[in-house]
């Protein structure tokens, strides 16, 4: 089968704890771009945490995915923006916040916790506006992604199980197993992809998809080639046509050689 785009997931998979990838990496984007075959990602970040990520490669020719589906850039334009107003959350958010749970709203380019917890306190250096709490009015006003996260994973099974009533109004998603992300209505990184491969005008069995996590499922399931790298989470890895024996960035070296020699 052609690969024609290749589609791979950030954190996990081209980064763990790099915050640039890999040479070894860079390389392969490069040997794709000579062939004509894109490279981009599909990623829960938003654009001021994955803006920079591809500098010093060839220019970006196609768009990414961002916030799980919500977005769709190329460049500085955002070509899909999409976002939603939490108002229906707030007991769910009020109750598990109560139980030591950080609730996160972005707000711009800040990440604002509903209250403080101990880790919003210990990573308010890291993460811009975690010393900064919403207020009333956040509740009322549209934001692109609203998470909740616990370091230990705790409550988040009995969170998920609350917020289920609302999939209908609210896109929820495991992260993985520390956090659950809000979108907008319908946002999956499959639905991103579809976009992104109907505007590049390529069919999805000529697409390549590479991830770790339970966010990733969705587009491994959509194209025509699903690959994990070797820490993938378990659920992954059955959805998956291939997995790789290495982890991380050179899991995904070794899938572009082998998939697109």
């Amino acid at each position: 089968m052609k690969i024609e785009l290749v589609v791979s997931d950030i954190d996990g998979t081209l980064l763990l704890q790099e915050r640039t990838l890999a040479p070894a990496l860079r390389e392969e984007i490069r040997r794709l771009d000579r062939r004509g075959i894109p490279f981009t990602f599909a990623t829960g970040r938003l654009p001021f945490e994955t803006d920079g990520l591809l500098e010093g490669l060839p220019p970006q020719r196609v768009p990414y995915v961002g916030g799980n589906g919500s977005i769709l850039k190329l460049g500085d334009t955002l070509l899909a923006d999409k976002r939603f107003r939490p108002n229906r959350l707030k007991d769910v958010a009020e109750t598990y916040a109560a139980l030591g749970v950080t609730v996160i709203f972005n707000d711009g380019d800040l990440e604002r916790p509903l209250r403080p917890t101990p880790w919003s306190r210990a990573h308010a250096g890291v993460f811009p506006g975690l010393d900064r709490p919403v207020g009333p009015e956040v509740w009322d006003r549209e934001t692109r992604r609203m998470y909740f996260y616990h370091p230990e994973g705790a409550h988040l099974a009995d969170c998920l199980e609350d917020l289920r009533p609302f999939a209908g109004e609210y896109a929820v998603c495991l992260q993985d197993k520390r956090s659950i992300q809000i979108s907008a209505a319908g946002c999956t990184k499959a639905r991103g992809v579809q976009a992104l491969a109907h505007r590049c005008g390529v069919s999805r069995e000529h697409i390549l998809c590479i991830g770790d996590s339970y966010n990733d499922i969705s587009m491994l399931e959509y194209a025509g080639i699903g690959a994990a790298v070797s820490n993938a989470c378990a659920a992954l890895k059955e959805a998956a046509d291939y997995v790789s024996p290495l982890p991380c960035w050179e899991g995904v070296v070794q899938i572009l050689q082998t998939r697109i020699p």
